[in-house]
């Protein structure tokens, strides 16, 4: 192999690791970390005023771990330029808990960047231990600390993935909070640089299930609601709120 070809795989080596290093600083109970976060959504404030006004809090507890895997995946755009396919090795590093209640629920995801928020309702039928799974993939080769955050909560398909940034042989800017969580409320789960993950946990006392397994909030409590919110809890599985 010439001395390039040796220099470019030790620099692999040398990302990949630091990778693997992350997920073991995350599992520790503290990671200090400076964060570029997204201003928070003035909706959500809406959210929380119109159903706290009307709804109590129940707490729900998350719990999880880092699993890092490493895989082998295609680079269809290499494929394009150079007619040539290859093989670009992806760094996934994933967290998968659960939020676990003493009653079942439901919850709405919401993925927050700088211009749009992406939301997602969790499929039914509601349970009192709902699945969260969080995920960073990256390009081992890629040297511009970009990444794609995706986050699936409660089993389905979640938001659409997002673009955050990372400082090379260094975490990259997602942790999963370690703060109690409420039902009623918009809460942050997990922050990264550049995107925000929140939930808002709702019990299933409160919700019905329409046709497709769509559920939304009951009449009663959707008609003390403000239309903004009235729409996302009535309507509809996903959406965006600019």
């Amino acid at each position: 192999m010439t001395r390039l070809g040796q220099n470019s795989v030790a620099r692999k080596r040398l990302y990949n690791d630091s990778w693997w290093r992350l997920a073991t600083i995350l599992r520790g109970s503290h990671v200090n970390v400076i964060f570029e976060l997204p201003p928070r959504p003035s909706f959500f404030d809406v959210l929380d005023s119109s159903l706290l006004a009307i709804l109590p809090s129940e707490a729900v507890a998350l719990t999880g771990n880092w699993l890092p895997a490493t895989r082998r995946a295609h680079e269809p755009t290499a494929y394009q330029e150079t007619g040539a396919c290859f093989d670009r090795e992806v760094i996934d590093v994933r967290w998968q808990g659960t939020l676990t209640c003493a009653a079942p629920i439901c919850v709405v995801t919401f993925v927050a960047t700088d211009s749009q928020v992406y939301w997602v309702k969790s499929p039914s039928p509601a349970s009192d231990r709902l699945p969260v799974d969080i995920s960073l993939h990256t390009y081992a080769d890629d040297a511009d600390g970009r990444a794609t955050l995706t986050a699936a909560i409660g089993g389905g398909i979640g938001p659409p993935g997002v673009p955050v940034t990372h400082q090379r042989r260094q975490a990259p800017g997602c942790v999963i909070t370690s703060s109690p969580l409420k039902t009623t409320r918009v809460e942050r789960l997990v922050t990264a640089t550049g995107a925000s993950v929140y939930v808002l946990i709702l019990l299933r006392e409160w919700l019905k299930t329409g046709r497709k397994r769509l559920w939304h909030v009951r009449g009663e409590i959707a008609a003390s609601l403000p239309p903004e919110v009235r729409d996302l809890l009535l309507q509809r599985r996903t959406g965006t709120i600019a």
